[in-house]
Order: structure tokens, then C-alpha cells, then sequence
């Protein structure tokens, strides 16, 4: 009988080793297989001394928060190419905001500002009567779940990243019963020690219907897919070597070499659109688009010249997709340009 449970011991562990290494294991997507070149259709607005960040469109009407700016969001008339009007004023007071997020929305045309600093999450309004945006009517910032960075929300999720916990990748908080699961840094990288919350930094896109939930590495060139209860699907990778090496001295990713990593998400109801980026000095810069469903699939890829940063917006309906591309003007000093490009 002894045996019996040494082999079954030895097997179990076998069983665990295989189970283990296969969760390491992840398909290649070639990027550049259905690829289209995108080029810029118009030019909407011009910053030069604001940072634009975080983007969302309802009817013709685009709005960004900024950073480096006395106001915390721009409201963009698409239509006319035109400033409808700056708001949120920058301070701790009553719908004031301190450095706030635009927070990505499913299933909803409500729209917010969290703000980590101020501990609030503050509605953008309209006003019925001159028709200006301000910010009003803050709601509760959920305590299981603060602090914390990249919100989305769908009609019972919000997921992000806490920024207390080293070892969480992001979390998804159910807002029925309030519970939250922390998902795990993954994939393992060797000897990576130091900031690992920060290098497993992750931006996430929700499908409550499809039951998923994609999350992107800002440093990894990949992006993993689980469903809202928190198990893991699979994981898919844009390149070769998707995990970037790491400095032996510092124990953190080594940025002389070759950077890559996804900058932004869009999720629609069928797709989401994921957003690459590759920056080195001694190649030029490359900015790809991935279509794929929920599942993972490539429906088709977009490449795209300019240096983008900041989120994305797509329009399907229209077949717009709006962008804020950096440039460096004369003076060497920092101007942005919200583009747009037509995509099929």
C-alpha cells in the first residue's frame, strides 16, 4: 500500500509541475498578418501648454482630462474643430479634483472623473442653459477598492489597479456584493524584485455579456484574458519575446533595451482594440492597432507613423478612430494634436 501512495505522491506531483508549466505557455500573435496602414484624416485641436491624457466621445462632443493644467478636462466639439469649454477647478474643495483619471465606462454614457488624491469620483454635466460642462455630484469612492489607478466600470464590475499591493496585477470588485478578487502578477519573470506592482502595471477592458475581461502589461509585450470571477483564460503574446529582460544590478526592467509594451485599450461590445507601442532610440517608432474578440482571435491589425499617447477612442458606427499624437515643434517644445484616421 506504501507503494501505491509513493507512486501516486510521485504522480500528483508530476500532474502539478505539468499543470503548472503549461499556465507559463502562451500563443504569438503576428501583428502585421491582416495589418492596414492608417493615415491621419484630420487634425481636431491643438495643445500646447496641457498635457492631454485620458479621451471619451458622446455624440460630437470629445472629452479629455489634462495634466500640467489649471483645469482638469477640455470638452471638444468634433463637428466644428472647436473648444466647447475648459472645467474642474484643481484644489480640494467641493467638486475640485487633484490630478484626476477619466474612468473608462461600459455599458453607460454617464461620465467621471476619479481622482485618487481627493478620494472622490465626480459626474461631468452639462449645463441645460449655456450648455458648458463643470463637474458635480460626487459619488462614493468604494473602500475596498481605493486606493486605486485605471478604473473601469461596467453595469457590476469596476476593475483597476491597487496601488497598496505589491503583488496584485488588478483587481475586479463586484459592485452587487462588494467582494473583490486580486489577480496575481503574471507571467513570472526571474529576478524581478524591486517596483513589481509598477512593471506589472496593467490596463483592463470589461465585457460583462462575453463574461471577460482583458488585461494589457504596460512593459509586457502581451496581454492576458480572464473571466470576471477572476480565473484565467490564456494569455497571448505580440511578439517573440514578449517579457522584457532585467537589469542584474537594479533588479528592475532594463529600459536600454528595446522598450515595448500596450498603451491603450477600447472594448466594444464585439471587439477591443489594443494599442502597441515600441520606443528605442535605434529604431523608429512603431505604433501597431490589434482588433480582436473576446476570446483573443486577430480580426486585423492598423499601423499607425505618429508618436501616440494617451488613450484612444474608436467610433465604430462612423469608422473613426481618434487619437492624441505628440510632436515637437521648432522650439524643441511639446505640442498634441488630437487626430483622427478612418478605419474599417
Amino acid at each position: 500500500m506504501r507503494y501505491f501512495f509513493k507512486y501516486y505522491l510521485v504522480f500528483c506531483s508530476i500532474s502539478l509541475l505539468i499543470s503548472c508549466q503549461a499556465i507559463d505557455k502562451w500563443d504569438t500573435i503576428d501583428v502585421l498578418s491582416v495589418s492596414q496602414r492608417l493615415d491621419i484624416q484630420e487634425i481636431l485641436y491643438t495643445f500646447d501648454d496641457a498635457l492631454p491624457v485620458w479621451m471619451s466621445v458622446q455624440d460630437s462632443v470629445m472629452f479629455i482630462n489634462l495634466a500640467r493644467s489649471s483645469k482638469a478636462a477640455v470638452a471638444l466639439d468634433i463637428r466644428t474643430k472647436s473648444l466647447i469649454n475648459s472645467f474642474g477647478e484643481i484644489g480640494r474643495g467641493p467638486n475640485e479634483v487633484i490630478g484626476p483619471e477619466l474612468v473608462a465606462q461600459m455599458d453607460s454614457d454617464e461620465l467621471l472623473l476619479a481622482d485618487v488624491n481627493t478620494k472622490k469620483i465626480v459626474r461631468i454635466v452639462q449645463d441645460t442653459i449655456n450648455k458648458n460642462y463643470s463637474l458635480a455630484g460626487a459619488m462614493d469612492y468604494p473602500e475596498e477598492i481605493y486606493p486605486s489607478s485605471d478604473l473601469v466600470f461596467s453595469e457590476n464590475f469596476i476593475s483597476g489597479r491597487n496601488m497598496e499591493n505589491e503583488e496584485a496585477m488588478f483587481f475586479i470588485y463586484n459592485r452587487t456584493d462588494r467582494s473583490s478578487v486580486d489577480i496575481s502578477c503574471y507571467p513570472p519573470v526571474k529576478n524581478l524584485q524591486k517596483r513589481r506592482s509598477y512593471f506589472y502595471a496593467v490596463r483592463t477592458a470589461i465585457n460583462e455579456d462575453a463574461n471577460r475581461i482583458i488585461a494589457a502589461n504596460y512593459f509586457f509585450n502581451m496581454f492576458h484574458i480572464y473571466t470576471l470571477q477572476g480565473d484565467y483564460v490564456k494569455s497571448l503574446a505580440l511578439s517573440e519575446n514578449p517579457i522584457p529582460p532585467v537589469d542584474p544590478q537594479s533588479n528592475e526592467i532594463d529600459f536600454r533595451e528595446e522598450l515595448t509594451g500596450i498603451q491603450a485599450l477600447f472594448p466594444t461590445e464585439e471587439y477591443c482594440y489594443i494599442l502597441l507601442k515600441t520606443q528605442n532610440a535605434k529604431i523608429q517608432k512603431d505604433v501597431v492597432m490589434i482588433k480582436v474578440d473576446w476570446d483573443g482571435n486577430l480580426i486585423k491589425s492598423y499601423k499607425i507613423e505618429e508618436d501616440i499617447v494617451g488613450s484612444i477612442y474608436v467610433d465604430e458606427d462612423y469608422h473613426r478612430l481618434y487619437a492624441i499624437a505628440q510632436n515637437i515643434d521648432e522650439n524643441g517644445g511639446e505640442i498634441y494634436n488630437v487626430i483622427s484616421y478612418s478605419i474599417n
